[in-house]
């Protein structure tokens, strides 16, 4: 199995994304989705947010035949909008998330790329919600590898003049890091 051509960009490590910059972060409770709210005179679009990755549902229900990453965003996009709808059945949370905060399923989909927040290796996959108000942090990537695997000693990283966290970064992710036994 491979990884398709739009996630392998995000999976180069150090792939320098950009930082989502947001004016209030939450959690749409119901949905255990976290979000980043931004006023609506500085929402950015989100072609302008991190890495375009998939710009509608059906682009990235096509790559998630082939690609494992696109298909476990997908899965994660699915449970999303399935209790989203759950929670418009709901007279409260309808009336306090939809109604009063205005929160809405992406009318597109199209999905972006940002770096962790948490300074880990990873990406943060969003969506833009209707309204273009939340970002949607659907799903949360981290790279982990085995130290002696790793590319990226904390030795040599202290030779750069790189802070030392004690951690160990990954080490480039190859297609078919999926196949190897553990």
């Amino acid at each position: 199995m491979t990884i398709c051509s739009l996630c392998l960009p995000a999976l180069v490590v150090p792939t320098q994304l950009p930082i989502l910059q947001g004016s209030d972060v939450g959690s749409l409770h119901p949905c255990a989705i976290p979000f980043v709210r931004a006023s609506r005179d500085d929402a950015p679009a989100i072609d302008q947010v991190g890495l375009l990755h998939h710009s509608s549902l059906d682009s990235l229900s096509l790559s998630a035949e082939n690609c494992p990453l696109c298909r476990v965003i997908l899965q994660k996009i699915e449970k999303f909008i399935q209790d989203f709808k759950q929670m418009e059945q709901n007279a409260y949370n309808r009336a306090r998330w939809i109604d009063h905060l205005g929160h809405a399923l992406p009318a597109e989909w199209t999905l972006g790329l940002v770096q962790r927040d948490d300074e880990a290796d990873g990406f943060v996959v969003l969506a833009i919600s209707k309204n273009e108000e939340y970002l949607y942090m659907i799903d949360v990537f981290g790279f982990c590898v085995e130290p002696e695997e790793s590319m990226y000693s904390i030795s040599n990283l202290s030779d750069r003049g790189a802070s030392v966290t004690g951690r160990v970064r990954g080490a480039r992710v190859d297609p078919d890091v999926c196949l190897r036994e553990p």
